[in-house]
This record gives C-alpha cells, sequence and structure tokens, in this order.
C-alpha cells in the first residue's frame, strides 16, 4: 500500500467530504490531516485488517467529525452583534452567482431530506466512493447502501421537483396516485 500517493489522491475529496459536513471553515484541511494521520497508524497498526482503505478513511472521518461538534459545542459562547467582526462580501461575478444560486437551491433540498440519505448522497455523489466503500464505512451490506442510494436520489428529485417545480419540474413519479 502506497500511502504517499493515496493521501496525494485523496485529500482533496477527503477535505470536500468534510466541507460538506462542517461548512467552509479553516478546520478543514487540519481535520482532513488528523484522519489521514489516525488512518496511517491505524494501518501501521493491523495492516493485515484493512482492506479498502478509503472506506477506512471515511469512517475516520464521520467519527472525526462527530468530536468536532462535541468540541464545538464546548466551545461556543455567544459574541454581542457589537463585538462581532465584519465579514467581507465576495466579488460580484455573474456567472459564479449562477453556480452558486443552483449550489443554494441543492443544498437547501438536500438539507430537507432524512440525514442518512443526505449522507449517503454526500459520500457518493460528492466524494466519490462506491456502495461498497459506503458500505464497509457503514457496516451495511452493499445491497442496502444501494437502496438507500436510489431512494436518497428519488427524495432529493422529489423535493427539489416540490420546492422549485418551475426550474425542475414536475414527473409522475412525484404526482399522486389515483
Amino acid at each position: 500500500f502506497d500511502f504517499d500517493r493515496f493521501f496525494r489522491e485523496q485529500r482533496k475529496p477527503l477535505e470536500r467530504f468534510i466541507t460538506s459536513r462542517i461548512g467552509m471553515t479553516t478546520d478543514c484541511e487540519d481535520l482532513a490531516s488528523e484522519v489521514m494521520m489516525k488512518l496511517l497508524a491505524y494501518c501501521q497498526q493491523h495492516p493485515d485488517r484493512v482492506m479498502q482503505h478509503r472506506a477506512l478513511m471515511y469512517k475516520i472521518a464521520r467519527n472525526r467529525i462527530f468530536e468536532y461538534y462535541a468540541e464545538r459545542q464546548a466551545k461556543f459562547r455567544e459574541i454581542p452583534v457589537d463585538a462581532a467582526p465584519q465579514i467581507p462580501a465576495p466579488g460580484n461575478i455573474p456567472a459564479a452567482i449562477d453556480v452558486h444560486d443552483e449550489l443554494q437551491v441543492v443544498r437547501s433540498a438536500l438539507g430537507t431530506i432524512r440525514e442518512e440519505y443526505r449522507e449517503i448522497i454526500t459520500l457518493h455523489a460528492i466524494v466519490g466512493l462506491s456502495a461498497s466503500e459506503i458500505a464497509e464505512m457503514m457496516e451495511k451490506p452493499p445491497a442496502h447502501i444501494r437502496v438507500l442510494l436510489f431512494r436518497a436520489r428519488r427524495s432529493l428529485r422529489r423535493t427539489l421537483r416540490k420546492q422549485h417545480p418551475d426550474r425542475y419540474g414536475e414527473s409522475e413519479m412525484d404526482k399522486p396516485a389515483d
């Protein structure tokens, strides 16, 4: 197992996964590095137990994200509005706005579907894990993951069509049965 090559290939997708879970923060790179270090340590301690390195990496990442939220909750404190720092406004590029609007629509729809579905879609579509890798990560049979992925996509499609019929249209699948 060439960890160096694996690290170079998987770092960006791992950072995207973490970003999708915690939002855009500077902590994403640090968390990705921590996950990679934990993966390396585990692989060195148990070289014969690891079959799918990506699945194990995302399993570690998932656990680290839970820890991150627990740490953040412990540190949470309110800041008065007067003391809050100013946030600079981003540039105003029309193409970027269209993409941003589309992402906001999809992100909003993702926020309304079940957490399990949201996670499956993120792992498969954004991170690029296969159903068998997700299955190993979640400790479920691959067939169960494929069914969840199908249901997640259908749920997201229905939500998008319901929230934005002008943009995504309505299909026969979305209409109630007679």
